[in-house]
């Protein structure tokens, strides 16, 4: 299945339990049905309450040691990791949670 991320598109992706972690990678496709993404930082933009905070990615700015990995598109501009399937950004802030 072909995709139309483009190169810088961000996509993110929640997981966890008892806590919700949003991870947001920065995509740059390589063939018709994959890309290669990578994870980058993220910001909060609301302040900490109650081990809780929306946050933003940090376009240009990598997590680090992370590293670009090659994923299959799936679906509609979805990509599937272990913990759960990334999707395209809004530009909306996004929930996420922590536990002690």
């Amino acid at each position: 299945m072909s995709h139309e991320l483009k190169v810088g598109d961000i996509l993110f992706y929640k997981w966890g339990y008892d806590q919700t972690n949003s991870n947001s990678s920065r995509s740059s496709p390589v063939t018709e049905k994959t890309v290669n993404v990578q994870e980058i930082e993220a910001e909060a933009v609301t302040p900490e309450q109650n081990m809780s905070d929306q946050c933003v990615a940090k376009r240009d700015v990598f997590e680090k040691n992370s590293k670009p990995i090659r994923k299959v598109v799936q679906g509609l501009n979805q990509l599937n990791f272990d913990y759960g399937t990334a999707y395209l950004w809004d530009g909306k802030p996004l929930y996420r949670s922590w536990y002690a």
